[in-house]
């Protein structure tokens, strides 16, 4: 076990090569980061790295003190594969700190860490209306939704098969509006195994001007 940095625990690094960072959320994806972990350590360097819970208050400042806790490790740019309410950070540093990103790998991802049932009704009611929902009050979460199309790295969007119906709506919504994303879903048996070999694929895609397909896979990922 590594120590802490700030309010984030390196939980394990090990390997060497290209960096890929693994963040999760304490108390929930846990054991599916760490499975994943054990696939890509034996051959590339992979930090895994466990988040405090994200709320509509900290967001902010845990993407600045995860930035810090990489660059203390020298990490100028890396592999990231962020698990459930973790997307929200790690969708946060693509848009703040592009260069450090080569590729993001959401899996049950979330444009926002833990909506409210409010929020998810007024998400149903947006999508009816044909000019959204100007009625929305403002809030100081993080929602990624607005600004997805400034992501611009190479991103895979995983949906696992225990991903619930809020998570698969969120993933297809996000993969449908990153200009370079792409959306895969796991099968329901070697769900590690599999991603961990999707993620080194993945990160052979091109950094500069990828070619998003309408078939939804990234040439080399499958």
């Amino acid at each position: 076990m590594n120590p802490s940095s700030g309010g984030f625990d390196f939980a394990a690094e090990g390997g060497v090569g290209r960096p890929f960072v693994l963040l999760y959320e304490r108390a929930s994806d846990g054991d599916f980061a760490r499975h994943v972990y054990e696939q890509l350590s034996p051959k590339t360097r992979t930090i895994l790295v466990r988040s405090p819970a994200i709320t509509d208050d900290n967001w902010s400042g845990l993407t600045q003190e995860l930035l810090e806790a990489l660059r203390a490790r020298g990490l100028r740019q890396a592999s990231f594969v962020a698990f459930g309410a973790a997307c929200s950070l790690v969708q946060n540093v693509c848009l703040s700190e592009a260069k450090l990103v080569r590729t993001a790998v959401f899996v049950d991802g979330a444009s926002r860490a833990h909506p409210s049932l409010l929020s998810r009704f007024l998400d149903k009611i947006e999508r009816a209306l044909p000019l959204g929902l100007p009625l929305r009050l403002a809030h100081r979460g993080f929602d990624s939704r607005s600004f997805l199309q400034r992501i611009r790295c190479p991103a895979l969007v995983v949906a696992s098969h225990h991903a619930s119906a809020a998570a698969r709506a969120d993933a297809s919504e996000m993969a449908a509006r990153m200009p370079t994303a792409w959306g895969l879903e796991l099968g329901a048996e070697g769900a590690a195994k599999e991603l961990g070999e999707l993620v080194l694929a993945f990160s052979d895609v091109p950094a500069r001007c990828p070619q998003k397909n309408s078939g939804g896979a990234a040439a080399g990922a499958r």
